[in-house]
């Protein structure tokens, strides 16, 4: 039979950022989960199912509280036009954990799957790169995050890659409009021995920056998949991600001027 499941997932994610003079800049992200979850049993021709197991693996509910925090150092650097950042900090494992849940699946008790945080530190590496001239202009980023070790429960998170590259426009002096190419790979996280899912995928963007006055901007984004590719989806299944919508307010202390 199959588990159908859906997940509706918010985050709020708060994020200070300070500069230190020089185009050196320290940033913090404390991000808060929200995920609604659903499920349904079905049988391989699409009937519902009751699984004589109950609701061990998967249930419908709600999943609340921190993620894992991130803090990064960046350093900055302009020529002519051009601005590249360069930044490598780390995750602080603030997020809930789970033991493992193989281990109790086969054992035949409640378990879950989803998890709020790693556990570990897990460094990271970002590139950020913006060329403007007149109305037009690029930019690119690349991110990158290195679990090197498992948590007390022998969880160990995945290698997650991801960049893309794009055009920006600004039809006035108060809007930019961007689009953007995605791309992203993330490797099989593992309990253990026990390897799970790893995934691909391909996405485009757009997304609109609105300067509400000299210190404030509004930000939006949508995000759709084009391709996406689940590792072992012939032995459990593919989890697909379609949309992704973004917004964001961002204020910048002590800006001088305004409207």
């Amino acid at each position: 039979h199959l588990h159908d499941q859906d997940i509706l997932w918010f985050r709020l994610d708060p994020t200070l950022s300070v500069g230190l003079g020089q185009g050196f800049l320290l940033s913090l992200s404390t991000p808060l989960d929200l995920r609604d979850v659903t499920v349904q049993y079905l049988t391989l021709d699409g009937a519902p199912y009751d699984p004589p197991y109950g609701d061990i693996h998967h249930r419908t509910e709600v999943l609340a509280g921190p993620a894992d925090a991130t803090v990064m150092a960046k350093l900055a650097r302009s020529a002519g036009h051009f601005v590249l950042t360069g930044g490598a900090g780390t995750t602080l494992p603030l997020g809930k954990t789970e033991a493992d849940p193989y281990a109790a699946g086969l054992a035949g008790e409640d378990h879950q799957h989803m998890q709020l945080g790693t556990g570990t530190f897990n460094p990271v590496l970002s590139v950020d790169a913006a060329y403007a001239q007149g109305r037009w202009g690029a930019l690119g980023f690349a991110f990158a995050r290195l679990p090197l070790y498992a948590n007390e429960h022998g969880y160990q998170a995945p290698v997650a890659l991801s960049g893309g590259l794009g055009p920006s426009y600004r039809p006035s002096t108060k809007v930019t409009v961007l689009l953007l190419a995605e791309g992203g790979w993330e490797s099989a996280e593992r309990w253990n021995t026990t390897p799970y899912a790893g995934k691909a995928f391909a996405a485009a963007s757009a997304g609109a920056v609105a300067s509400l006055g000299h210190a404030l901007a509004l930000q939006g984004q949508v995000r759709a998949n084009l391709w996406e590719h689940s590792e072992h989806q012939d032995e459990e299944g593919a989890f697909r991600q379609p949309l992704t919508l973004s917004v964001g307010l961002s204020w910048t202390f002590g800006a001088e001027g305004g409207e």
